[in-house]
């Protein structure tokens, strides 16, 4: 524990006997639910706010968590104390002293904690919650909860306030150690009852909002606050008196306002002695209520819904976004021009390289390192600018004409700036190698390396933490084998020595050592900003330029949606919306979710025959009793401008899977076909401070045995039905795609957990793939996927990106060749083709599904310039390819010798 309490005497402190300490010590801060599954990043912090030190010797904790205080312990007048579950993990991310580890974990779904003395007499006590009025930043998002007054009961909800959230990122927040960010010292009025008459106000329409406000003092002040926000800016916060016959309910009628723009409001109240609260309060994840003004929703077959972008900057990105993405696709892979323009920005504004080069492979002394660092981080700040202005250009031809100036620029501001952060004996070899570096970097190479981008990653990792002089020395000749044994593997395949999956499975056994050794050198934070890092990188076909960061808890972006059957409106504000292929990504707060949903994807496919087919998909394996994202229409609009209609995708995280009745403390992988190895492969989506030990150790039980041996492991690990209904769905779609791709896999946490397997990017499915034109592709082999498949023609298997045939995966292999499991799941393709994927079930669904999108599809062909007409044709042979499919489908399978010999 902290001499800061149990020596006193450094303090210039007397030690006080225990009957004459003061007993006004209280639970003042709770850390109960760290971001992203820290979950032994727990605290509490105590305070002593009389003006006398408090003896706490043999004070303990009776509930809540385990802690005994030692004797001569003494608190200091006005002084703080942190407790913490893990004191290493603790330090990794705060600054303030730890006085002791306690035994136990806060529950995230809420405790009652009590704080006794060594007579066994309560001193405080607390019952938190995880559901409202409790604040909501405090419950994973990054809040810790404060109490805002220590005399005042620690019982009252009304006495507790969220912490400040971060600005720049997802990242544990809190003031463990110091004065709470929330505290008064006297209790602010109880603002509660808040009510807005109407809550869809019509322009013009004005607004009656009233509240029930007490305070024991009597409120000298209350105050209705708002602001107007509209696309790319937000007003100036007005306020209009609040008044109250009766003394306690405060109303204020606000006036009629512009349609089209988004109403920000909360309440102030202020008692005489100047005790402030809001409601909302500033801290929390929504710091106003939002109302939309907008006239009736107009009439429509979907809903509709809007985003406004408040803020000036995000604003104007999202309109250059907004504008390109009117213009004509050019395919799968992209517009050509941009590709060009996202290769030589890569190339030309290459930062990792660098920073590799001059931290691992240099001896630099740790002063060095920190100068480095220091230019690196403004460089990258500087790259990001102008990879984000050339990305998001309209005209990509003009910013290829307009790069090689700015890179050669970028390039100099480099150099000059890192020679001046090195010794001068190093200034005269760094302008030596930049020069080269910069004439070879670009190459054949180039997508090889971003399958194991170990300078990104040590670049993407030390921007978010510095590391010590003793880390660097024990990284250095790790990181530099794993890049002599990647250059080992890129030679063998371009001699063709290897083929692509071999040469992905040395590259994991290469990743799956460095792995190991790198465990017990980084700290947790660290680990963290690696898996940060891997996440945001995209795949080598498409990768993100640049460090991809969490965004803050709290954005200016708002999502409006209006039913029109209803005419309801719903507001979700405060949130951020970021750009992703062929669309947007939403995430909603945990507490104000959206049907369900915590983040969801808006999409527009290159080819809309996908919009259609990937709502199709998820329904089929729904009704084959397999768990799928939520799927629906809306028309978009983007900060007033009509997009026309998109799909809505639900994305697959803990929602999702408490949706599904699924514990989200289960592991959650995503599946990345261009991963190396089982680990880089399989991309953790929660509880990243656990490894792959139990899916490596599935995959080698796998692996080597069959029969029933194998049966039997497979019966052990799998939920068997539902992941025999996943590959069967994946079968009779002609999902070529979601055998080695494109699924997420979960096991259950308790020791029995069984895998589950859950489909994902379904456009690949209905008999299209991306050499397949306009013929609808439906001859896909019983066969594909399982251990022994070999492709079309016969040869050696072997990743084809230019056909449909793809080696198994790890699951697929296996499962599918093992006799007991293979005869089930052709008994449940038998089963779906004939009750399920049939003419009488599904062409209704086909066809409802484009008579809800007929209205829309001339809106979406005039916003781009499209003929209706030939947009509705397009629809029209959209349908038929889909209706085409379920019968050629279904016909090809009914013929196979392996289907015909099952048992009626």
């Amino acid at each position: 524990m902290s001499s800061r309490f149990l020596l006193p005497a450094l303090l210039g402190l007397a030690l006080v006997p225990a009957g004459n300490a003061t007993a006004d010590v209280v639970i003042n801060e709770i850390f109960y639910h760290a971001p992203d599954d820290l979950n032994d990043l727990e605290w509490v912090e105590l305070h002593n706010p009389d003006d006398k030190p408090a003896d706490v010797s043999g004070w303990r904790f009776t509930s809540g968590i385990t802690f005994q205080f030692p004797e001569k312990s003494l608190l200091p007048p006005g002084g703080f104390l942190v407790l913490s579950k893990d004191r290493r993990l603790f330090t990794d991310y705060y600054d303030a002293p730890v006085d002791g580890e306690f035994k136990g974990s806060l529950r995230n779904s809420g405790e009652t904690l009590v704080l006794a003395d060594a007579g066994g007499r309560t001193v405080d006590r607390t019952t938190y919650a995880d559901k409202a009025p409790w604040p909501a930043a405090a419950d994973g998002i990054s809040a810790s909860l404060e109490r805002i007054t220590p005399a005042t009961s620690g019982e009252r909800v009304d006495n507790w306030s969220s912490s400040p959230l971060p600005e720049d990122m997802d990242r544990p927040a809190g003031t463990p150690g110091k004065p709470n960010a929330s505290y008064s010292a006297h209790f602010p009025p109880t603002i509660a009852k808040l009510t807005i008459t109407p809550r869809n106000p019509a322009p013009g329409q004005s607004l009656r909002v009233e509240a029930r406000v007490e305070s024991p003092g009597g409120a000298a002040t209350v105050e209705l606050r708002y602001r107007i926000a509209k696309p790319g800016s937000v007003g100036d916060e007005k306020s209009i008196p609040m008044t109250a016959s009766d003394g306690v309910t405060y109303r204020a009628e606000l006036p009629g306002q512009d349609g089209s723009q988004l109403l920000r409001l909360r309440i102030r109240a202020v008692d005489p002695k100047n005790a402030e609260r809001f409601l909302p309060s500033a801290n929390s994840l929504r710091p106003a209520v939002s109302l939309f003004v907008q006239s009736a929703p107009e009439a429509a077959s979907i809903p509709l819904a809007s985003l406004l972008n408040s803020d000036p900057r995000e604003f104007a990105s999202m309109e250059r976004l907004r504008r390109r993405s009117l213009q004509p696709s050019a395919g799968p892979f992209g517009d050509p021009g941009r590709n060009q323009l996202q290769q030589i920005l890569d190339a030309g504004l290459n930062l990792p390289s660098a920073w590799f080069e001059w931290t691992l492979n240099q001896p630099v002394d740790h002063a060095t390192y920190r100068k480095l660092r220091t230019v690196f981080l403004a460089m990258d700040a500087e790259r990001s600018g102008i990879v984000e202005e050339a990305m998001a250009a309209e005209d990509a031809a003009a910013q290829l004409r307009a790069l090689p100036a700015r890179i050669q620029a970028f390039q100099a501001a480099l150099g000059e700036r890192v020679k001046s952060a090195l010794p001068a004996a190093d200034a005269a070899t760094f302008e030596a190698w930049h020069q080269k570096h910069i004439e070879n970097q670009r190459g054949p190479e180039g997508f090889f390396r971003r399958l194991m981008d170990l300078e990104g990653a040590w670049f993407g990792v030390n921007t978010a933490t510095e590391f010590t002089a003793q880390q660097i020395d024990q990284l250095r000749p790790t990181l530099k084998t794993a890049i002599e044994g990647r250059a080992g593997t890129a030679a063998k395949l371009m001699r063709r020595e290897l083929d692509f999956g071999k040469a992905q499975l040395e590259l994991g056994a290469i990743a799956k050592t460095l792995e190991q050794e790198l465990r017990p050198i980084l700290t947790t934070r660290q680990r963290r900003g690696l898996e940060e890092w891997r996440s945001g990188q995209g795949s080598p076909i498409r990768p993100r330029l640049g460090v991809a960061r969490p965004p803050p808890p709290r954005g200016q972006t708002a999502f409006i949606v209006s039913d029109p059957k209803t005419g309801e409106t719903e507001v979700f504000d405060f949130l951020h919306v970021t750009e992703r292929s062929a669309g947007y990504r939403v995430r909603f707060h945990k507490d104000h979710p959206w049907n369900g949903m915590t983040s969801a994807a808006l999409l527009f496919e290159y080819n809309d025959r996908f919009l259609l087919a990937e709502p199709l998909a998820f329904e089929l394996y729904r009704r084959a009793g397999n768990a799928a994202c939520k799927t629906d229409f809306v028309r978009l609009s983007m900060n007033g401008h009509t997009l026309g209609y998109h799909l809505v995708v639900e994305q697959m995280n803990n929602a999702f899977l408490r949706r599904n009745r699924l514990d989200p403390d289960g592991d959650l992988y995503k599946i990345l076909w261009y991963g190396s190895g089982i680990e880089g492969q399989h991309e953790k989506q929660n509880n990243p401070d656990r490894d792959h030990s139990a899916l490596q150790q599935l995959i080698t039980s796998l692996d080597s045995t069959k029969g029933d041996a194998q049966w039997d492991v497979i019966q052990k690990n799998f939920n068997v039905p539902q992941v025999i209904n996943y590959f069967a769905v994946n079968s009779v779609l002609s999902h070529w795609d979601g055998f080695f791709n494109n699924y997420f896999t979960y096991r259950a946490p308790n020791p029995d957990g069984r895998w589950e397997m859950f489909p994902w990017d379904q456009d690949k499915t209905w008999g299209f793939h991306d050499t397949s034109g306009d013929q609808v592709f439906f001859d896909m082999p019983l066969s594909f996927g399982m251990e022994g498949d070999r492709p079309p023609g016969g040869g050696e298997p072997q990743f084809r990106p230019d056909h449909w045939w793809r080696p198994g995966g790890f699951f697929s292999k296996p499962l599918l060749a093992n006799p007991e499991f293979r005869k089930r799941y052709l008994q449940r393709i038998r089963q779906v083709v004939d009750d399920i994927y049939t003419e009488k079930d599904f062409f209704p669904v086909i066809d409802a599904l484009a008579d809800r999108l007929r209205p829309e599809i001339g809106i979406r062909a005039k916003v781009i310039g499209e003929d209706p007409s030939e947009a509705t044709a397009r629809l029209d042979r959209n349908v038929a390819s889909l209706k085409e499919h379920l019968v050629k489908r279904r016909k090809f399978l009914l013929e196979q010798e392996e289907l015909i010999k099952l048992p009626r």
